[in-house]
């Protein structure tokens, strides 16, 4: 028996209320990840907080360092080449990181730091020294110092993380 028109006009309904479905499904979908992302964005922000060192707005080497990032940890001031603070207010303590280029070999940068930390009263909590890479980790009066080095095609690059409550 042939379709009749009544048969074509109930497909056609039929077919209209399920793309009209799956549009406001689609709509509710995308209103939802954007109030996710939206909220998730505003509750991460209240986590931590990053300050990258502008370094055009130092009006010295020293001003390149995080603010009270401790002044006798040893650091090429002349050659920091990135400089922040990150401020995790949940757990409620402050990472301050340098990050220098070095003439000096990774075995003399480990030696001062190692030297630095014994004498200052760290306790040495991890180290490593291999002829490409470095690293040292010691413990203060509950803050930590981690420095990590590495040889970069004859320069070494230093990364000195301070974190302090």
């Amino acid at each position: 028996m042939p379709p009749t028109e009544t048969n074509n006009v109930d497909t056609n309904n039929i077919e209209h209320s399920n793309k009209l479905i799956f549009i406001i499904i689609g709509i509710i979908l995308i209103i939802g990840l954007v109030y996710f992302f939206a909220v998730y964005q505003k509750s991460s922000s209240r986590l931590y907080g990053v300050e990258k060192i502008d370094f055009n707005n130092a009006e010295s080497d020293s001003g390149k360092l995080p603010k009270d990032f401790p002044s006798d940890i040893p650091i090429e001031i002349a050659n920091i080449t990135d400089s922040y603070s990150v401020n995790y207010k949940k757990d409620g303590f402050i990472q301050r990181s340098v990050v220098y280029t070095s003439t000096k070999t990774v075995g003399e940068i480990y030696g001062e730091y190692e030297t630095f930390m014994v004498g200052g009263g760290y306790l040495l909590l991890d180290s490593s020294l291999s002829k490409n890479s470095a690293n040292i980790e010691g413990s203060k009066n509950g803050d930590n110092l981690s420095v990590s080095i590495d040889d970069s095609s004859g320069f070494s690059s230093v990364n000195v993380s301070y974190v302090g409550k």
